[in-house]
């Protein structure tokens, strides 16, 4: 709004409505692949989707310290 732009958020529960939406019109973008997933997703799915900009892209990872399993670590990893 500061700049004279609203945004609608939507949230998904998987990585190909976000896609199918922005390719059929409903909504104008989306933000939340990297540019291989676009890629093969235009590919498979026959769609004309394009890269306006990069993304940050989180590493997950599980870091194991001394703990030899995941029990191990307990109640939100205490």
């Amino acid at each position: 709004a500061e700049k004279g732009i609203a945004l609608n958020i939507q949230t998904y529960n998987d990585y190909v409505v976000p896609n199918t939406v922005v390719e059929d019109g409903t909504i104008d973008a989306n933000y939340f692949q990297h540019t291989p997933y676009l890629d093969n997703f235009n590919e498979e799915k026959g769609t004309h989707l394009v890269s306006v900009g990069a993304i940050h892209v989180e590493p997950m990872a599980l870091y194991g310290g001394k703990q030899t399993n995941l029990d191990a670590l307990g109640v939100k990893g205490k």
